[in-house]
């Protein structure tokens, strides 16, 4: 949020077996935060397809609930868009084409191990959410405030993640969590 076009070299994954824990009203929030125009949700087919250009120009990429077929190849695919300071895109009727990278990568499942990454890994980092009923409680108000009063909401939200003091090193490092 406070480094616009600011490309880190990690993914992050919001994992957990609950559903209806908030990892999708958190994306919907930072869609609000970041401009739905820097924000796409990303699908699977897109991820597979032969056409790239989606990750063009998009500061947030989402991929909930990506079904996967082969782990590792999506692994070794992923590779290519987290890592490097550009990307190669690949565009229908128009060929490839090296653009900045400034795409960074959320991941949402319910899948406890929904990706195969390396021993030493150093591109994701894996969060476990958790089932809270006061977080439901809070959910289900928030989902009954008027389009205003969510409004304000994300923008207090906004302006708590615009006074975190960042530390470059520590965002741009994989955390070793339990759950990696």
């Amino acid at each position: 949020y406070q480094r616009p076009g600011c490309h880190l070299p990690t993914t992050i994954w919001l994992i957990g077996s609950q559903q209806g824990v908030g990892k999708g009203l958190c994306m919907s929030a930072l869609k609000v935060i970041l401009g739905t125009d820097n924000v796409r949700q990303v699908n699977l087919g897109e991820l597979r397809g032969e056409w790239n250009d989606f990750i063009q120009g998009n500061q947030l990429l989402i991929g909930d609930e990506i079904k996967l077929d082969s782990k590792k190849d999506f692994y070794d695919m992923m590779k290519r868009y987290v890592g490097s300071p550009t990307v190669a895109l690949r565009k229908r009727n128009v060929g490839q084409y090296e653009v900045p990278n400034v795409a960074n990568w959320i991941f949402t499942t319910n899948a406890v191990r929904p990706v195969t990454i390396e021993p030493d890994d150093r591109r994701n980092v894996f969060i476990a959410t958790t089932e809270r009923a006061d977080a439901r409680v809070l959910a289900d108000q928030f989902f009954r405030l008027s389009e205003q009063c969510k409004r304000r909401a994300y923008e207090g939200l906004a302006a708590l993640l615009g006074a975190i003091q960042i530390d470059q090193a520590f965002i741009s490092t994989a955390i070793s969590t339990p759950l990696k």
